[in-house]
């Protein structure tokens, strides 16, 4: 499982343009999950739960750093967060903190990313950590377990689920059933002038119950976009940038807050 690497590489940012037309949504609150409004001890859950990050070369446990940590308080939280940060930052174990956080409550999680190969390579990986019973994968070639407790998928196969749910009126895709999570890898493809109306409108037609963990190496304008996304929903929604210099300063009192064994509620 991905954990955090002090050494990253750089990544030019690029500014994704969001579209001008919304649809008009019916705003609902949150789903209220099997844990609402019983508190949880963060310095646990995030420390010797849902951060399970693995061992360096050198065999020593990776610990949450503090972007990590504030994205992981916001997932708790219910909010909608993006995440950039470098490729070998640990984006990936967020994404592993929400699925452990929708398995401990008994929801789903969905994963999408914009490429087959990638969809199959996070398949076999999530099959070894999740084992093989507890994931599914949907893509235009493949359909195995599409009502797993995890499943991958290609964005495109996402878009139609949630279009045709939307234009119908009706919950006809099975697969969106229980969702408490829908993941986002590769948000930049949202500014792809060939494929980012695919982004545009699974963002758009997310049911509005189901929480948005989005995650990007590149995007560079983050409040424009969690802004827009915030629109759509009527909801809270969170960017955590990694920042080696800024970062230390900037979720210092959310570590602090969660290490003094204050709790916040979930919902």
């Amino acid at each position: 499982m991905a954990g955090f690497s002090k050494k990253s590489e750089q990544t030019a940012s690029q500014t994704v343009s969001v579209p001008y037309i919304q649809p008009t949504i019916q705003k609902t609150a949150l789903a209220i999950s099997a844990l609402a409004g019983a508190p949880i001890a963060f310095s646990k859950a995030l420390e010797e739960n849902w951060f399970k990050l693995g061992k360096d070369d050198e065999g020593k446990q990776y610990t949450p750093d503090i972007f990590q940590k504030a994205a992981g308080v916001n997932i708790i939280k219910g909010e909608d967060v993006l995440v950039t940060a470098p490729t070998g930052t640990g984006k990936t174990a967020i994404a592993h903190f929400a699925i452990n956080k929708n398995l401990a409550q008994g929801k789903r999680t969905l994963y999408t990313t914009p490429l087959k190969a990638l969809s199959n390579e996070k398949y076999r990986t999530f099959q070894q950590i999740y084992g093989a019973e507890n994931v599914g994968i949907l893509t235009g070639d493949v359909k195995e377990n599409p009502e797993a407790p995890i499943v991958i998928m290609t964005t495109e196969i996402y878009r139609n689920m949630v279009f045709k749910d939307y234009m119908t009126g009706q919950k006809t895709s099975s697969g969106l059933n229980n969702v408490g999570s829908v993941i986002f890898d590769e948000l930049h493809y949202l500014g792809d002038v060939d494929r980012g109306g695919i982004w545009e409108l699974s963002l758009m037609f997310t049911p509005p119950e189901n929480q948005i963990l989005s995650l990007s190496a590149t995007i560079g304008n983050n409040k424009t976009i969690t802004d827009w996304m915030a629109s759509l929903k009527d909801s809270p929604s969170q960017y955590v940038t990694f920042d080696t210099q800024k970062g230390e300063a900037a979720y210092r009192n959310i570590y602090d807050s969660i290490m003094s064994g204050k709790e916040l509620e979930v919902r």
